[in-house]
């Protein structure tokens, strides 16, 4: 029918021309099948400057017209379907990786492979985290020098697959030198700990060197990812450099009892590092008043060798929780006469060795009683204390009471 045709036709009053009516002349014209029209108009995908989030969301419109027509008419009508509207290509290569048909994907093979080795449709298969997709790609022999290693990667992130990351890793850096592998692999560590992606953090925390991955401890510790912090750790195994130390004085020092937990214990209940360390970290929490370190490592890892020095410094500081702590301690306190070689001191400011009658002289009776208890001091140091002229009367009285106790102990003893 010409223009002119049309023009008089459309003229005549009572005739309507319905939008359906139109389509289906313009399709036949076009040679387009009836039951097509509807998949004529998905919105072409295949556009490298789609986003993932926009290609998602055509995969899903083109999803609820292309399912129910495969389900219509079945995947052997794929090759007409092609023939009738050739743009569709592409959609279907996404399509059935969207939805892993791989009997549409078999016809697309058959029909044009590359409609489906094709690097769109490969970031696809690589951001949904399809790990047979990825295998089948290899198998049918994919070039991968139309891919970009960093997208590539970028994208096996996104799925949040440990699977795909590994795969795409060890695909990509098969031929690559120690230094590139390291810097890919720090990459996806620093990506998986900011992500909470644990499995991930478990398949490259291994090719990582160890400054690197204590570098992702600080992180998964500042964004709470505890499962992270417990692969890292197991990673990190009995290794004590300086930056790591550095996260243990931080959770000492800040009193993160339940980091603090992650650190020293392993998953089956096990100690993580010998007693020295355990009573360093002790030793650590008391000088700067951290009670809950200090009562986890006393009374869940049994931590000693506590000293004189130690409880008098703590005293001094005020830190009154940790001295309750230490007085339920059942291991004796031992006597030092030398001011322990440790950083943390100079961090708090003790310069010198402190006895028991710097302690008299700075902390209230309630304190001081309680330093007794701990202590148990000698004869001697609780003369020398009380002998300091500047004692309140209720302090010197108190060391006197402590005094009589020692020594009628002493000859009851004997």
């Amino acid at each position: 029918m010409n223009i002119q045709k049309r023009q008089k036709v459309a003229l005549q009053p009572g005739i309507l021309w319905p939008r359906e009516i139109s389509c289906l002349i313009f399709a036949y014209q076009d040679g387009i099948y009836q039951d097509m029209i509807p998949l004529g108009r998905i919105q072409r995908i295949g556009s490298m400057r789609t986003t993932y989030d926009e290609l998602i969301e055509q995969l899903r419109h083109a999803t609820t017209v292309l399912a129910p027509w495969m389900a219509s008419y079945g995947a052997s009508r794929v090759p007409l379907l092609l023939d009738c509207l050739p743009r569709m290509g592409t959609t279907l290569a996404c399509y059935c990786v969207y939805v892993h048909d791989t009997q549409v994907r078999a016809i697309l093979m058959t029909y044009n492979p590359d409609l489906v080795l094709h690097p769109f449709v490969f970031n696809l298969a690589t951001a949904t985290g399809y790990l047979e997709t990825l295998e089948f790609f290899h198998r049918a022999g994919f070039d991968y020098n139309d891919c970009n290693i960093y997208t590539t990667i970028s994208l096996a992130l996104q799925s949040g697959r440990a699977d795909v990351v590994r795969y795409c890793l060890d695909l990509f850096l098969v031929d690559a030198s120690a230094a590139l592998i390291r810097a890919y692999y720090w990459v996806v560590l620093f990506h998986a700990v900011t992500n909470n992606n644990v499995d991930t953090v478990r398949v490259v925390a291994s090719g990582c060197k160890l400054q690197k991955v204590v570098q992702a401890l600080k992180m998964a510790i500042d964004c709470n990812s505890l499962q992270v912090v417990t692969c890292l750790l197991d990673r990190i195994g009995d290794e004590m450099t300086a930056e790591f130390e550095n996260v243990l004085n931080d959770a000492c020092d800040n009193d993160q009892v339940e980091l603090a937990r992650l650190i020293f214990l392993n998953q089956d209940g096990t100690t993580r590092y010998p007693p020295s360390v355990q009573n360093k970290y002790l030793r650590r929490a008391v000088w700067f008043g951290s009670t809950g370190i200090a009562r986890f490592l006393v009374s869940e890892l049994n931590c000693g060798s506590l000293y004189d020095v130690d409880v008098y410094i703590t005293a001094v500081r005020g830190h009154h929780g940790v001295l309750e702590v230490l007085r339920d301690r059942e291991e004796p306190v031992l006597r030092s006469t030398e001011l322990p070689d440790e950083t943390g001191l100079v961090e708090i400011g003790c310069t010198k060795v402190l006895n028991l009658a710097d302690v008299a002289e700075a902390v209230k009776l309630d304190v001081m009683q309680l330093v007794l208890d701990i202590v148990q001091p000698t004869i001697d140091e609780v003369r020398e204390a009380a002998l300091k002229v500047n004692l309140m009367p209720e302090m010197t009285q108190l060391l006197h009471s402590f005094h009589a106790t020692v020594c009628k102990t002493l000859l009851n003893n004997d």
